[in-house]
């Protein structure tokens, strides 16, 4: 699901393609993106207080840089989410 990352200094801008397939349930109604580090214990974040809606990118800020995180983004319909997508992603130190 996921299709674009991009991470300069401390920030990820990550966009996404909705499903073009049918899905039990019916159609996506909004999006949930999370966000925490590779490996970590740590509870996810959430791009927003609430569901991204019908929004096909997030953006997250104030990152470590030189610091591997985990995304998903989880589409929900009348019945609920559905499973998350995921990649790793790192943040790189520009120089800036």
């Amino acid at each position: 699901m996921l299709q674009t990352i991009s991470g300069p200094c401390n920030s990820i801008n990550i966009t996404w393609s909705p499903s073009t397939r049918a899905t039990l349930g019916g159609p996506v109604t909004s999006y949930l993106v999370q966000i925490k580090i590779n490996g970590s214990q740590d509870p996810w974040h959430n791009c927003s207080s609430s569901d991204t809606l019908l929004s096909t990118s997030c953006l997250f800020t104030s990152l470590n840089k030189d610091t591997a995180y985990e995304v998903r983004v989880m589409a929900k319909n009348r019945l609920g989410y559905g499973l998350p997508s995921h990649t790793i992603i790192r943040t790189e130190n520009t120089g800036n």
